[in-house]
C-alpha cells in the first residue's frame, strides 16, 4: 500500500496538532481506509492534586479535609502514602487495572520503599477497590484488603461515600501503623 506524501504531511501535522492529555488522536486522510485512531488510557485525564481527588463529587469538604488529615499524619509518620480517588466512570476499564494504572502513574507510594494506598471509588460503575503497593503487601494482603472493604459495604449502599471512605482510610492508617514502624 501506497501513501502519498500529503497524507503523510497531514498525518505528521496531526500528531504534533494533537495534546497529549488528549483521549485519541486520528490522524486525518483523504482515504477513510487508512484512517487510524489511537487511545490512551482513560487513568491518563486525571492529575492529583493532593492525597483526595475527589472527581466525582462525592465528597464533601469536611469529609476531605479529614481524609487529608489522615493521609498526611500516615505519611509523616511512617512514610506511608493513601491516595483517595473518585471517578464517575472507569470507562469501561476493569477496576482492578484502572487503580494500578492510577497508582503507578501518579507515583503513589514513595520511590525507595513503594508503600502507598489507593483507594478508588468509580460512582457510575458503582465498584471500589484498594489497591496495595509492593511495599506494604506484607501489611495488608490481599486477604485483609478484602476483609477492610467489606467492612464499609453497608455503607456504601446507603450511598453514604464520605463515612465509607473516612472509615476504610481510618482502617488502613491503623492497619499500617501497628506493623510499619
Amino acid at each position: 500500500m501506497r501513501i502519498s506524501t500529503k497524507c503523510l504531511i497531514i498525518a505528521v501535522a496531526s500528531v504534533l496538532a494533537t495534546s497529549s492529555s488528549s483521549l485519541s488522536a486520528v490522524f486525518q486522510t483523504k482515504d477513510p481506509s487508512l484512517r487510524q485512531e489511537v487511545k490512551s488510557n482513560p487513568v491518563d485525564q486525571y492529575k492529583p492534586h493532593g492525597y483526595v481527588n475527589d472527581f466525582a463529587g462525592m465528597l464533601d469538604s469536611k469529609v476531605q479535609l479529614q481524609l487529608d488529615l489522615i493521609c498526611k499524619d500516615l505519611d509523616k509518620k511512617n512514610e506511608a502514602q493513601i491516595a483517595i480517588v473518585t471517578v464517575v466512570s472507569l470507562d469501561g476499564v476493569p477496576i482492578k487495572q484502572f487503580a494500578t494504572d492510577l497508582a503507578n502513574l501518579w507515583g503513589v507510594g514513595h520511590k525507595e520503599n513503594n508503600r502507598g494506598v489507593l483507594i478508588l471509588l468509580s460512582r457510575d460503575d458503582r465498584q471500589y477497590r484498594l489497591a496495595v503497593g509492593s511495599g506494604l503487601e506484607s501489611v495488608l494482603s490481599d486477604e485483609e484488603a478484602g476483609r477492610l472493604t467489606q467492612e464499609i459495604l453497608p455503607m456504601l449502599k446507603k450511598q453514604d461515600y464520605g463515612n465509607a471512605v473516612l472509615h476504610l482510610a481510618a482502617r488502613v492508617r491503623e492497619e499500617i501503623e501497628q506493623k510499619v514502624k
